[in-house]
C-alpha cells in the first residue's frame, strides 16, 4: 500500500462439437520445449521466428483439446517469440507453431475445440505480483471519489474480464485470529469461482509468533492447497505504508529474517524508503552468505527509492525489486512523497528503467498495481498498467522531471513484467508466465498486439476478448467476439475448414462443398441461418455456384458476405438474391472485373417461408497460382479426383479422368503457391489416370494438386504428415 488518499489504508500496516479434420494422422507431435530464460533482453517478433523444433513431450495418443489458430501469439518465450497457432491438452499447452502445424494434430473422433482468431493476438495471462483484494476489498475510484466493498465473486470477475490470471495477496492474514482470506480463496475454489491463480503472503511478519503459528498449524511453504492456491511466503513491514518512519530496527529485521529463512519461508518485504531498503538489504546479505537468492526469491515490495549503492548490492544477489506499475505518475504530486521521499536524491526514485536495465546484471524484478489501492483509475486492464509505465502520464496533469522520463519502460519491458518476471517471484516460471509447451494454458485473447500500436494511448483501446486459466474459459466478450465465447463444430474439406449456424446429424455442412450434389447441409431449422468457409488465405473468388434444396419452393433472401484475413476489417453484404426458390435451383453470383481478395465467405439466408439446405456451394477462384473460371460444360471434360491415401506420407496416388485427347498439366504447390513438383506436362489420351507424387523431401504441411487442361484447372488440397 502507497501513497493512498484513504486513511483507513493504514489499517493495512496492522493486518479453460467436434473436430477440425476427420481424419487420422500418423504423427500428432509438433511440440517444443525451451528452458525459460530469466534474462530476456528483447522481444522479436515477427514472420522470421524460424521452424518449429519437434520434440515429443506427450504419451502418443494426445490429441489437443483444444487449438486456436490463425493469430499471433505473442509466447514471451524468447527462445520462439511468435507463432500463428496454439494446442492445449487439459490444463497444459503442448504445441506453439504455424497454422498447419498445430491444424494437423487434430484427429478424427477426438473432439477438439477449433477457435480461429480472425487474426486476434494471444498472450500469456497477466500476473499481478502485488494485490489486496482479499485484504482490503474496499474498491476506491479516485476519479468519481467512489468508494465500493464488491464481494469477492464480483472482483473475481472483474480480474478476469481484466485479463488476469494470476494475483499475488500480500496480507494473507494468519491462521490464528485471521484465517479469513484462505478461508475466502477455499471456498472460491470449491464452488468454482476463485477465477485466478492465487499465491498468498501470511502477514504480518512483526515478531516471530506468525512463524510459529504457521508451523503449528501445518502450514508450510511447500504446502499446495489446489493448483489455483499457494502460500509460498510471509509479508513484513520495515517501514510504514508511505515510507515516512521505519518500523524496524537493523537488528529486528535480521532476526525476523534469519527465523523465516530458517523455516523455509520466503519473505517479501515492504520498503519505501532507501533506509528501509538498506535495514532489508543489509539482512537478505546477512542470511543467503556466499549464496545466490535464486533458491530463496527474497523480494523488496515497491523499492520506491533505492540508491545506487544499494542497486548495486541487489544485482549481486539477485534480489526481486517488486514495484508498481500503476500509481508512480503521479506520486510525485503527493505531499508525503515530496517531504519523505524525492526530497533528496531524486533521481533514486521510481527508478523502473534503472531495474529493467540492471536484469542483464543478476537483477530479478515483477510488476504489479497494488490494486485496490494506488488511488485507483477504476479499472485494472493490464494495459491501463503498461501504459502508465511507457508514458509516465497518470491521472494529473502535471510537469514531469528529467528523473521520471529516464525511467519510462518500453512495451515489451512492461509485458514481461506482467508475465513471466511475476512467474519467477513465485516460483512457478516452469508452471506459467509463458505460451511454452509444457505450462499451464494461462493466456488472453486480445484484439490487437500490444507490440504493434501507433502510439502508447492505443494501449488503452486494447480489449479484452477471453481469458483462460488451464485451459478453462474464465470470461470471454460474448458482444465482442461471440465466435470465440460459443464456438461452431469445424469441418474440413478441399476447400477449407466450415462452419454454419447448426446441422443435422447427417447432414453436416462439408457436405455443402463435397462436390457431391447428392449431399447436403441442412440446418434443421427455419432462416435465418448461415454456413461460412476459410479459404485460409486471402484469394480473388470470380464467382459463386449455390445449388439450393427448399421444398416446398417459396420466397427467401439469401446473401453473400465476405471478410479479408485483416482482423481490423469486418464482414461487409457483396451480393444479395431476393427471389423464390426451389429444389435443385442454382443461384449464380460473378464477381466484378479484378475482384478483391477475400478469405472469409458466409452464406447467410436471413428469411425464408420453408427450410433451406444447401446441395452445393463452389466457389470460381482466381490468383497469382491458381485460375479457376466458369467454364460451362467445357469443364464437364475432366475431373481431378482427391488424392489417396490423404493425409499421407510421403507417398499419395492422384488420379483424374478426361473424355477427350489433351495436354494435361498436374503441378504442386505449396500452401503459399510456390511450385514443389510438377508431375505431368503432356498430351494424355482419354480415359481414367492414375499418377504417383512422392513427398519424402517436402516438410508436413498442406499442398494443393492443381490440374489444367487449357485455362482450365481444378485443384485439391493434400495433408502431407510425416
Amino acid at each position: 500500500m502507497l501513497f493512498s488518499s484513504t486513511n483507513k489504508q493504514n489499517n493495512l500496516f496492522n493486518n479453460a462439437v467436434k473436430h477440425l479434420f476427420r481424419k487420422k494422422f500418423t504423427n500428432r507431435f509438433l511440440f517444443i520445449i525451451f528452458p525459460v530464460i530469466f534474462t530476456f533482453f528483447a522481444l522479436a517478433p515477427g514472420p522470421d521466428a524460424g521452424p518449429l523444433p519437434h520434440t515429443n513431450i506427450f504419451s502418443p495418443g494426445t490429441v489437443p483439446d483444444i487449438i486456436f489458430y490463425h493469430g499471433t501469439i505473442i509466447t514471451m518465450d524468447p527462445a520462439y517469440p511468435q507463432a500463428q497457432a496454439l494446442a492445449i491438452h487439459s490444463d497444459t499447452i503442448i504445441a506453439v507453431g504455424s497454422d498447419d502445424e498445430i491444424l494437423a494434430l487434430a484427429e478424427q473422433g477426438a473432439g477438439t475445440r477449433i477457435y480461429d482468431l480472425q487474426g486476434l493476438t494471444i498472450l500469456p495471462g497477466f500476473n499481478d505480483s502485488h494485490t489486496h483484494w482479499f485484504s482490503w476489498r474496499e474498491h476506491i475510484c479516485s476519479l468519481t471519489h467512489e468508494t465500493t466493498y464488491p464481494p469477492l465473486e464480483e472482483i473475481m470477475d472483474m480480474l478476469s474480464a481484466n485479463g488476469w490470471t494470476s494475483i499475488s495477496e500480500l496480507n494473507f492474514g494468519r491462521p490464528d485470529y485471521a484465517p479469513e482470506h484462505l478461508n475466502n480463496a477455499l471456498d472460491l475454489e470449491t464452488r468454482g469461482k476463485l477465477s485466478v491463480r492465487l499465491n498468498g503472503y501470511w502477514g504480518t511478519l512483526d515478531d516471530g509468533s506468525l512463524i510459529d503459528v504457521l508451523e503449528d498449524s501445518m502450514h508450510r511453504p511447500d504446502r499446495i492447497y489446489s493448483d489455483r492456491i499457494h502460500a509460498p511466503g510471509v509479508k513484513m513491514y520495515v517501514d510504514d505504508p508511505f515510507g515516512t518512519t521505519d518500523i524496524l530496527t537493523q537488528e529486528q529485521t535480521n532476526q525476523l529474517v534469519q527465523m523465516a529463512h530458517d523455516r523455509g519461508w520466503q519473505v517479501a518485504a515492504h520498503a519505501v524508503n532507501e533506509s528501509a531498503v538498506e535495514k532489508i538489504l543489509t539482512a537478505y546479505e546477512n542470511v543467503l552468505g556466499g549464496e545466490s537468492n535464486d533458491n530463496y526469491r527474497y523480494r523488496i515490495e515497491h523499492a520506491v527509492k533505492v540508491s545506487d549503492d544499494q542497486l548495486n548490492r541487489m544485482k549481486q544477489k539477485g534480489i526481486i525489486a517488486s514495484f508498481q506499475l500503476l500509481g508512480p505518475p503521479d506520486w510525485p504530486e503527493q505531499e508525503t512523497f515530496q517531504t519523505y521521499i524525492s526530497n533528496t536524491h531524486p533521481e533514486w526514485c521510481l527508478r523502473w528503467k534503472d531495474f529493467v536495465n540492471a536484469e542483464s546484471q543478476g537483477l530479478f524484478i515483477t510488476g504489479s498495481s497494488d490494486a485496490p489501492f494506488n488511488d485507483a483509475p477504476c479499472e485494472y486492464s493490464p494495459f491501463r498498467l503498461i501504459y502508465q509505465a511507457v508514458t509516465r502520464l497518470g491521472y494529473l496533469n502535471r510537469t514531469h522531471a528529467d528523473w521520471e522520463r529516464a525511467q519510462r519502460l518500453t512495451i515489451a519491458n512492461s509485458l514481461k513484467l506482467l508475465t513471466l518476471d511475476g512467474a519467477y517471484a513465485t516460483f512457478e516460471e516452469d508452471k506459467k508466465g509463458s505460451l511454452t509447451p509444457g505450462k499451464w494454458a494461462d493466456l488472453v485473447v486480445v484484439s490487437q498486439n500490444p507490440l504493434e500500436v501507433g502510439k502508447p494511448k492505443d494501449l488503452l483501446d486494447i480489449k479484452i476478448y477471453m481469458t483462460m486459466v488451464g485451459g478453462q474459459i474464465e470470461y470471454c466478450d460474448e458482444a465482442g467476439a461471440g465466435f470465440l465465447c460459443s464456438p461452431v463444430a469445424p469441418f474440413s474439406t478441399d476447400d477449407g475448414i466450415i462452419t454454419a449456424s447448426s446441422y443435422l446429424a447427417d447432414q453436416t455442412p462439408d457436405m455443402a462443398f463435397d462436390k457431391n450434389s447428392g449431399t447436403n447441409w441442412g440446418s434443421g431449422d427455419y432462416a435465418p441461418q448461415w454456413i461460412q468457409i476459410d479459404l485460409l488465405e486471402d484469394i480473388r473468388v470470380t464467382g459463386i455456384d449455390l445449388q439450393v434444396d427448399q421444398w416446398p419452393a417459396g420466397p427467401t433472401v439469401h446473401q453473400i458476405w465476405a471478410k479479408n484475413s485483416d482482423p481490423t476489417t469486418e464482414f461487409f453484404k457483396i451480393h444479395e438474391f431476393r427471389q423464390p426458390t426451389a429444389i435443385d435451383q442454382v443461384l449464380l453470383y460473378r464477381a466484378p472485373a479484378n475482384p478483391e481478395p477475400y478469405r472469409y465467405f458466409k452464406i447467410l439466408t436471413t428469411s425464408s417461408s420453408s427450410w433451406v439446405s444447401w446441395k452445393e456451394i463452389t466457389f470460381l477462384k482466381q490468383d497469382a497460382t491458381f485460375v479457376q473460371e466458369n467454364a460451362g460444360p467445357v469443364l464437364q471434360n475432366f475431373s481431378l479426383m482427391q488424392n489417396y491415401p490423404n493425409p499421407f506420407n510421403p507417398v499419395t496416388n492422384i488420379s483424374f479422368e478426361i473424355h477427350q485427347r489433351g495436354n494435361v498439366l498436374i503441378a504442386i504447390y505449396d500452401i503459399h503457391g510456390a511450385t514443389v513438383a510438377i508431375l505431368m506436362n503432356k498430351e494424355v489420351e482419354e480415359g481414367s489416370h492414375t499418377v504417383v507424387f512422392d513427398a519424402q523431401h517436402l516438410p508436413s504441411g498442406i499442398y494443393v494438386c492443381t490440374m489444367r487442361i487449357g485455362k482450365y484447372s481444378e485443384s485439391v488440397k493434400m495433408l502431407l504428415v510425416k
